[in-house]
């Protein structure tokens, strides 16, 4: 049998009857066909604003946020061990605020971060918030101390114990 344009026929599955519905509730579709009660989507056009609404917060999702996010963490001041190498003598025993006073903050900042960029030949006692692990190795291999501030204790891994608040009551 030769095929010809009134033979040709659909695979079986594969053309879906549309679902008649508004046809009275005997039919099962009566009523609200299908659509549930009031709002925008029993509406007829109503999924129009709905899909272009998505759109919208799709395409703003994956554009970056302009000015950068906000943050509520404490930004800290980064110092490098190379800078406190070439400005303090041997032997010193630096503190936040003689780094305000040798020029490497430019504003007096809550919190100050110790950095092992430039690397360390000196001996120093270093005063700060925190240090990087690789800072601290090369402040200890080069015989000198480190003063976390805010903490009472420093764990072995490099990580900073934090001080733990204690609240009083009132009475």
């Amino acid at each position: 049998m030769a095929i010809t344009l009134h033979s040709l026929q659909h695979a079986q599955g594969e053309k879906k009857r549309s679902r008649r519905v508004g046809r009275g509730n005997g039919s099962g579709r009566g009523t609200y066909s299908g659509r549930g009660l009031k709002g925008q989507k029993a509406r007829s056009g109503g999924t129009k604003g709905l899909t272009q609404r998505s759109l919208k917060q799709q395409l703003f999702s994956k554009l970056p946020k302009f000015k950068s996010f906000l943050s509520n963490q404490a930004k800290h001041a980064v110092v490098n061990l190379g800078a406190l190498d070439k400005v303090f003598p041997e032997g010193e025993f630096i503190t936040p605020k003689k780094l305000f006073k040798a020029g490497l903050l430019s504003a007096n900042h809550g919190r100050i971060k110790v950095l092992s960029d430039g690397g360390i030949h000196k001996k120093f006692t270093i005063k700060a918030h925190g240090f990087s692990e690789k800072a601290l190795r090369d402040i200890v291999n080069a015989g000198g101390r480190v003063q976390v501030i805010g903490t009472k204790a420093q764990t072995g891994d490099g990580n900073m114990a934090k001080k733990k608040s204690t609240r009083t009551e009132k009475q």
